[in-house]
């Protein structure tokens, strides 16, 4: 099954392979809707490998959807669809409660294995 995965960051290390193309292009909050809807329509499955709880709340209201925080590892699997959310100002050693979409930003990544 085809897979959505929302990450707080990448880890090269996740993806078992020794070539491969990561794609990045940086969305806005709209332009996440239409891919999100896009992927609904599609019938993809929505994993989340964010812990950072507010952060969830904020995605499953915004967005619709219905994940849940989780610190497991994240390891790729064949034709993941990524999404990459990070807050836009980083406030490294502080916990941080994300109460506005539009402290986001949001990359969508897509890998191709060789």
């Amino acid at each position: 099954m085809n897979r959505v995965v929302f990450l707080n960051a990448l880890p090269l290390n996740a993806i078992y392979a020794k070539d491969f193309t990561i794609t990045v292009s940086k969305a806005d909050v709209e332009l996440m809707r239409k891919w999100i809807e896009f992927y609904k329509k599609y019938k993809f499955e929505f994993k989340c490998f964010i812990r950072h709880k507010s952060t969830v709340e904020l995605l499953n209201k915004e967005f619709e959807l219905m994940l849940e925080p989780s610190s497991d590892v994240y390891h790729y699997e064949n034709n993941d669809r990524l999404i990459i959310v990070t807050l836009k100002n980083v406030q490294r050693g502080k916990e941080v409660e994300v109460k506005d979409i539009n402290d986001l930003e949001f990359y969508h990544v897509t890998i191709n294995v060789w």
